[in-house]
């Protein structure tokens, strides 16, 4: 199975740098997730301000680009931009997922996957194809995994994984702090129409 490599912001990374966008285009990284809602700094949870940014930044910089939300809730919903190819709802044990939050989307040709983990799942899949976190010392910069079967159990709903957040806030080359995934190259390309 071929993968890609890709990388997700939030609100914490900052905007990327030319040094990191360079990093990114050395490690051959395609994909750039960024955070529509979620955490802020100061304890606060909203809409990522950076996120035109960003994202502008990483599309104009060659990368696809996609988003994901957390909370999942419908009355914080940040409709997708129409250069990401998808949105991932984070369903995670601290957040909620009301179907409305799903299936509004889905109705509106939003194309939705779930982020979460094996010990952080909190039930709520509605069909949605898995992008795991699941986090290995050995895998970095230097060391991507390239199979997504590595090391994955099978949990919940899902018998195989899209997508895996392997490595959680790395430092690039310019400082900007990013999360590491490989992703199914057959799936983003589906999704991609």
């Amino acid at each position: 199975m071929s993968i890609i490599r890709a990388v997700d912001v939030s609100s914490f990374s900052g905007l990327p740098k030319p040094a990191d966008l360079d990093q990114l285009h050395d490690l051959d990284v395609r994909l750039a997730i960024v955070q529509a809602h979620g955490g802020l700094p100061g304890g606060k949870t909203g809409p990522n301000p950076l996120y035109n940014d960003q994202l502008a930044i990483f599309h104009g910089a060659g990368l696809d680009v996609a988003t994901y939300h957390w909370p999942p809730a419908a009355a914080t919903w940040v409709t997708a931009h129409p250069w990401s190819i998808f949105t991932a709802l984070d369903v995670e044990a601290v957040a909620t997922t009301p179907q409305d939050a799903v299936l509004g989307p889905l109705a509106r040709g939003e194309k939705l996957l779930a982020y979460t983990g094996r010990g952080s799942w909190a039930g709520y899949a509605y069909g949605l194809a898995l992008w795991d976190a699941s986090y290995w010392e050995d895998l970095g910069l230097d060391n991507w995994p390239t199979d997504l079967f590595y090391h994955f159990i099978a949990y919940g709903p899902w018998g195989f994984r899209v997508g895996w957040q392997f490595k959680g806030t790395t430092r690039l080359a310019g400082g900007l702090g990013v999360d590491l995934s490989i992703f199914s190259e057959h799936y983003v390309n589906l999704l991609k129409g």
